[in-house]
């Protein structure tokens, strides 16, 4: 479990345009490992390939909390400072074994996300909806893109456009997932993946 702190809007964009850059690079332009084969994306896993889940806005106690504090699928937390149980859902977060990021700024780690040059052919938004066909259609886009590229990046978010909508979504996608061999990782399992190559 990794704790990411963010203090304002250049070391933010510093740390995920690093991450981004460092992972495009690996992928698209870097030999793989015995492990992984050309594709016209980058490199694959010939046995696995591997989804990075991202939830956003914990700390204010929004809808799906809960179940994403409960859900045993490994995901990168990102809690937003000084909201009205920030501290308490990071701890939640801590000791389920999550990815922490805390946001220390106003700007959400979705709009810093998007703002960034990466290739966001492997970046897919999962909710901004409350039906869960929709969602578990971005989960398979996810897979998919993953298949062809080795990883992929997948952002949901708790509260009113996410919440128990995208957690159910996720649970009900794991079975799919495990026979497509997509395995979720936080995106710290994600850069030792990388390391190990």
């Amino acid at each position: 479990m990794k704790i990411f702190t963010l203090n304002g809007p250049k070391v933010a964009y510093t740390f995920f345009s690093i991450f981004c850059a460092a992972v495009i690079l690996w992928f698209g332009f870097l030999r793989g490992g015995d492990n992984a084969y050309p594709t016209s994306g980058g490199y694959q896993f010939q046995n696995t390939v591997y989804v990075a889940i991202v939830i956003d806005d914990f700390g204010n106690g929004k809808d799906g909390t809960r179940e994403f504090l409960y859900m045993d699928i490994p995901f990168t937390g990102i809690v937003m400072a000084e909201q009205a149980f920030s501290a308490e859902e990071e701890r939640l977060l801590r000791d389920a074994g999550k990815d922490v990021i805390l946001n220390t700024q106003s700007q959400r780690n979705v709009e810093l996300l998007e703002s960034l040059e990466i290739d966001i052919s492997r970046l897919i938004y999962l909710d901004k909806t409350q039906n869960v066909k929709r969602i578990e259609e971005n989960f398979l886009k996810t897979a998919e893109i993953a298949r062809d590229k080795g990883f992929a990046i997948a952002i949901g978010r708790v509260g009113q456009n996410g919440g128990r909508t995208t957690a159910k979504a996720m649970q009900n996608i794991r079975d799919t997932y495990a026979d497509m061999s997509v395995e979720f990782v936080t995106i710290s399992q994600l850069i030792e993946l990388l390391n190990k190559m």
